[in-house]
């Protein structure tokens, strides 16, 4: 590939800018990912495929994606034609340089998470504008001349100015990405289960929709395979525990990884550090919260917020390959990813709902006995012990069945976290011989 970096760099107001051409563009170096950072991609030449999250965008000379902080995204550069864009990330801090009331400068990443619009298309003099603008902050940017720093900032609310009122006008219907329905509907099943089975068999059973003729529609609409995006989740998942301190093993486990060497070897490939390194680097300190006294105007109250988080690392069905007339009996693995342990005395219940593949509720099991204290980073395995048939064992047809774990499922713990407290798993039970 010929490219050339017109100009990179990073300023003290927290822009993180860069232009790029290419000659023969190369899709491999752009990878699935995330940052906490805003980011604005700019279309000057060239043709592409932009990915947000579960919407596909088809890119011409023109066209603007927004990336919300979090929101993971790829690029694939068509080949064969040259390419040259412009990419702006900043933080949210930034904003802060804007006096209070006033136009809300990133009004538009936050419209377009309710609105599910990502794309912006200009007109050939309102991208020329914006070029123009962009080179400013480019020339401002590189300058040792005086208070330059307030020019960059002055041409950056500019742009963002301009950038709002262009997404304002569009109709969601312009701007919204298309991908089938079907396949969102996994997506999401996906990022609900990744501490499950996300096997080709396994969704093939749950969705009824061929194995191989999944994997060929994941990658013509993708424009990567099935398994790349689940272990990119999986990683992503992975690293959000390990900077809120959870131990690699667990983070590993509570990820869906079934292998750590397996998991060790994909994080060090593609984050260039071991999982322990990651977490030293970039382990979060607790920030304190500060309230004022209502009786005393002139003191605060330092108080550390620290709650424990429960997430379901696994589903384990006794015996493991039933059959019809079996007595059936499901367990949670619970492992607490927070920072602090569960009360003491306080009942970690999980609940199980099973379900047939019309989503028809079945049957209701529920374990509510363990009262010990889960420390961060333990894990304890729990048995259904009752249910609405006053037993917690569920007799066993035969046929493909759902049953969904879901822990702490009466609210009796505060957590940091209560969206991550259920995870399903398909259950097939053979006709017995």
């Amino acid at each position: 590939m010929i490219g050339i970096l017109t100009f990179d760099k990073k300023s003290s107001l927290g822009l993180d800018y860069s232009h790029y051409k290419t000659t023969y563009p190369d899709s491999s170096q752009y990878n699935f990912h995330n940052h906490d950072t805003y980011e604005i991609f700019i279309m000057i030449s060239g043709s592409a495929s932009y990915f947000v999250e579960k919407s596909s965008y088809s890119m011409v000379p023109g066209d603007i994606i927004l990336v919300n902080c979090g929101e993971n995204h790829r690029m694939v550069v068509h080949p064969f034609t040259s390419f040259e864009s412009i990419k702006i990330n900043f933080r949210k801090s930034i904003t802060n340089t804007v006096p209070q009331p006033t136009f809300d400068i990133i009004h538009c990443f936050k419209d377009k998470s309710a609105r599910g619009c990502s794309k912006i298309s200009l007109k050939r003099d309102d991208l020329l504008k914006l070029i123009n603008i962009c080179s400013k902050i480019e020339h401002t940017a590189d300058s040792r001349l005086v208070a330059c720093e307030v020019l960059e900032l002055a041409y950056f609310l500019e742009l963002m100015v301009y950038i709002n009122r262009y997404y304002m006008d569009i109709s969601s219907s312009e701007s919204v990405g298309f991908i089938p329905r079907n396949l969102q509907n996994i997506l999401t099943y996906i990022d609900n289960n990744l501490q499950g089975d996300l096997s080709l068999k396994s969704l093939e059973e749950k969705f009824y929709i061929n194995r191989y003729y999944l994997s060929h529609l994941f990658k013509k609409v993708m424009c990567f395979n099935i398994n790349e995006y689940i272990i990119r989740k999986r990683l992503q998942n992975a690293k959000a525990l390990l900077s809120n301190g959870v131990n690699p093993a667990d983070a590993c486990r509570a990820s869906g990884f079934n292998d750590y060497s397996n998991f060790l070897r994909l994080f060090k490939k593609i984050e260039s550090v071991s999982p322990s390194q990651f977490r030293k680097n970039t382990l979060k300190p607790v920030e304190p919260v500060n309230r004022k006294n209502s009786g005393d105007n002139d003191s605060t109250i330092i108080s550390l917020v620290k709650l424990p988080d429960l997430v379901i690392a696994d589903i384990v069905c006794t015996p493991p390959k039933p059959s019809s007339g079996d007595l059936i009996k499901f367990s949670a693995v619970i492992l607490n990813i927070g920072k602090a342990a569960t009360p003491p005395g306080v009942t970690i219940g999980v609940s199980f709902t099973l379900t047939g593949m019309n989503n028809e509720e079945l049957f209701v099991t529920w374990s509510d006995t363990y009262n010990k204290q889960l420390l961060p980073g333990q894990s304890v395995k729990l048995t259904a012990n009752s249910g609405h048939t006053g037993t917690g064992a569920w007799t066993a047809k035969e046929g493909v069945f759902s049953v969904l774990a879901n822990v702490d499922d009466l609210g009796r713990i505060a957590e940091s976290n209560k969206d991550n407290n259920k995870m399903d798993k398909i259950i097939k039970v053979r006709k017995r011989s």
